[in-house]
C-alpha cells in the first residue's frame, strides 16, 4: 500500500508547472482588472460591488467557490468513503435553504439596496447591533480561516513535501494581492477560474476512477462491493435506539 509520504513520487515537472500556472493566472486576473479599472476602482461602489454590473453566472460561480472549499472536497469525500452515503442527504437542507432565501429574503435585501446583512441590522435596529454582528463574524472568520487554509496546505504538503506553513503563507499572500489590487470584480473572476478548474478536476477524477474500476472488476461488481460494505445508506430516524422511519 502506498503511504501518504510516497505521493510526492507521483508528481513531475508538468504537475508543478500546472500548480504554478494556476497561481500566476489568479494573480494575473487581479493585475488585469486593477490596471483596466484603475481609475474607477477609487469609487466605493466599483471596488466593493463591481459597479453592480456583474451578471448572474460569474457571481453564482464565485459564491460556489466560496462555499465549496478544500475542506469540503477533502472532508466530504473522506466522510462518505469511511461511513457511507448518508452525508449526501444534507444537500436537501441546502436546496431548501437556497429556495427559502431566494423567495423571501433576497427580494428584501435587493429592494433595500444594502451590501451586507450587517447593513440590514443597522437599518432594522441600530448601529450597536451592526457592530456586534460584524465583530462576531470577524471572530468566526478568524477561527475558521486557518482550518480552510490547513486542508489545502496539508494536501499540497503530502504531494510535494513543502512545509504547510510556507504553502499557507503563499496562498494567503496571493489571495490578499488579487483582492486588494482588483477589488470585487477581480475576486469574482478569479473564483470563476478556480471553480472551473476545481469542478473539471473532480469530474476527471471521478470518470477516470470509474473507467478504471469498470475495466478491472466490472460495473456490477462496483455496486455489489458498495452494498456489501454498507456504503449505501438511506435516510433513517431513530429515537432512543428505536427505528422510527426508514426510506
Amino acid at each position: 500500500m502506498v503511504g501518504l509520504s510516497d505521493f510526492s513520487e507521483f508528481l513531475s515537472t508538468p504537475d508543478y508547472g500546472i500548480v504554478f500556472l494556476m497561481l500566476v493566472i489568479s494573480m494575473g486576473i487581479g493585475f488585469y482588472h486593477g490596471l483596466k479599472k484603475r481609475k474607477v476602482l477609487r469609487d466605493e461602489i466599483e471596488y466593493l460591488m463591481a459597479g453592480k454590473s456583474m451578471s448572474v453566472v460569474p457571481v453564482s460561480l464565485s459564491i460556489l467557490a466560496s462555499s465549496v472549499s478544500g475542506l469540503c472536497l477533502i472532508g466530504f469525500s473522506t466522510e462518505m468513503y469511511l461511513y457511507g452515503s448518508a452525508y449526501l442527504y444534507g444537500i436537501l437542507n441546502i436546496i431548501l435553504a437556497i429556495a427559502f432565501f431566494n423567495k423571501f429574503l433576497l427580494p428584501v435585501f435587493h429592494a433595500l439596496e444594502i451590501t451586507s446583512i450587517y447593513n440590514y441590522l443597522e437599518k432594522r435596529f441600530n448601529r450597536r447591533v451592526r457592530i456586534f454582528g460584524s465583530c462576531t463574524f470577524v471572530i468566526l472568520a478568524t477561527l475558521y480561516m486557518p482550518i480552510l487554509l490547513y486542508m489545502p496546505s496539508l494536501a499540497f504538503n503530502q504531494v510535494t513535501g513543502i512545509d504547510m506553513k510556507v504553502t499557507a503563507a503563499v496562498l494567503t499572500i496571493i489571495v490578499i494581492f488579487y483582492t486588494c489590487i482588483g477589488g470585487f470584480r477581480a475576486t469574482v473572476w478569479t473564483d470563476v477560474f478556480q471553480t472551473v478548474v476545481m469542478c473539471s478536476s473532480v469530474i476527471i477524477v471521478i470518470v477516470k476512477g470509474y473507467v478504471d474500476l469498470v475495466e478491472k472488476i466490472g460495473l456490477s461488481a462496483i455496486f455489489q462491493k458498495s452494498h456489501q460494505t454498507n456504503r449505501y445508506e438511506f435516510p433513517t430516524l431513530y429515537y432512543n435506539d428505536v427505528l422510527l422511519f426508514r426510506l
